[in-house]
């Protein structure tokens, strides 16, 4: 994700040090559209880290790109977009919205404890994104680890109903508490290592 947090969070006005002018619906939004144009590097990163995840040998990032263009063509580089989308734009609209909302008001509630605030709306921001994320991350995951066979075949609207009715409504969730656990210790130092930065970059 340190690819996708280096555009998004410029786009998202969080590294701009004018606090009064990053609303929640601007930072949301902004993080959001950011996220819809880097989906498009992200879809094809992820399908060879999936792949390579299950490989039950150890298939090089070449190897793996043969087998997909291969069977597929470019366009299987980029199968999974859709979920993809469906994961970065409202996954980082909560991110960033839940980050930029709870900031200031954890500051204005206790402004004598910044750092605490910035770790506070930083890891609920982080876990906001996955409770949104997680079941179009789940499909994208599924769609682009099964590449063949009939599942391999299947268009999202399909793939998405066999999912449903083989695994119901909490396959779409499994493993989200861990998920949501490490979530929201990485975007607690993650802002807060973003704010502080800019504070000595600011001084310096």
């Amino acid at each position: 994700l340190s690819f996708l947090d280096s555009h998004v969070f410029p786009a998202s006005g969080i590294y701009s040090g004018e606090k009064t002018q990053n609303t929640f619906a601007r930072s949301a939004i902004a993080g959001s559209i950011a996220a819809a144009i880097t989906s498009t590097a992200i879809c094809p990163i992820e399908l060879f880290k999936c792949r390579k995840q299950v490989a039950a040998s150890q298939l090089s990032i070449f190897d793996i790109a043969a087998d997909v263009f291969k069977h597929k063509g470019i366009q299987g580089f980029f199968r999974g977009m859709v979920p993809t989308l469906c994961r970065e734009v409202p996954g980082n609209f909560a991110f960033f919205g839940t980050y930029q909302g709870l900031s200031e008001v954890f500051q204005s509630w206790f402004p004598k404890y910044e750092k605490t605030s910035t770790l506070m709306a930083g890891g609920f921001g982080g876990m906001a994104f996955w409770l949104v994320a997680q079941p179009a991350d789940t499909i994208k995951s599924n769609m682009q680890v099964i590449q063949h066979g009939k599942y391999g075949n299947m268009n999202l609207f399909t793939f998405c109903r066999t999912f449903h009715a083989e695994n119901g409504i909490s396959g779409f969730y499994r493993g989200i508490i861990p998920v949501l656990l490490r979530a929201f210790l990485a975007n607690a130092a993650l802002f807060l290592t973003v704010e502080e930065s800019k504070k000595l970059l600011t001084f310096s």
